[in-house]
């Protein structure tokens, strides 16, 4: 009992006064430049002096140019692996439930037939923008250097991808639009005649 009421009493206890600070260590210059560049336009750690460098701060250790690159990175393999895994999971077997509900002209096939459209306009427009991100400003290019192989297999035989789905979604929206304004008409004359009948 007596060890636990000291254990108690140890932890209540007023705290021991600080003890004085270590001097920060010497940063080297190139360091310094990026540090000062840095400093002077956003970066504010609020937690140490601002001379102190923080090990494995990114501020510290590269240029904004480089920060916003490696953020830009960073967001393109998520997105990327975000889409993949989506499209592993669901696309392949919504498409074969989409095309099911076309054969038996069922009335929610326009539904998944515009959600079917929308993924693989944005994985071609995924497709797209990635690689000619990395043509224009990294300079990478994937396809053969004859104007046949670019125009032809990159941006023509990829074009079908888009064109396809978004005729799809316009004829999707469209039956859909006709639809609805066919059962607003219908409600409106329902209601119009059961008024008709209280009166």
């Amino acid at each position: 009992m007596a060890s636990f009421l000291r254990r108690l009493q140890d932890t209540f206890a007023a705290p021991a006064p600080p003890a004085a600070a270590p001097a920060p260590p010497a940063v080297p210059p190139v360091m310094e430049t990026v540090k000062e560049t840095i400093k002077d336009t956003f970066v504010k750690h609020p937690y140490f002096p601002a001379e102190s460098p923080i090990v494995g701060y990114l501020a510290n250790e590269y240029n904004t140019l480089e920060l916003v690159s490696l953020f830009a990175a960073g967001c393109a393999v998520i997105f990327a692996c975000t889409y993949v895994t989506v499209k592993r999971a669901a696309w392949g077997p919504l498409s074969f439930l989409t095309a099911s509900l076309i054969a038996k002209d069922h009335p929610l096939r326009h539904p998944f037939q515009i959600i079917v459209s929308l993924g693989q306009l944005y994985g071609d427009v995924l497709y797209y923008a990635t690689s000619l991100f990395d043509e224009h400003l990294l300079g990478l290019s994937y396809s053969r250097p004859e104007a046949a192989y670019y125009w032809g297999y990159f941006v023509f035989m990829n074009a079908f991808w888009i064109v396809i789905p978004l005729i799809l979604i316009i004829k999707s929206v469209n039956a859909c639009t006709r639809a609805f304004t066919a059962l607003n008409r219908a409600e409106k004359v329902l209601n119009g005649g059961i008024a008709k009948k209280q009166l």
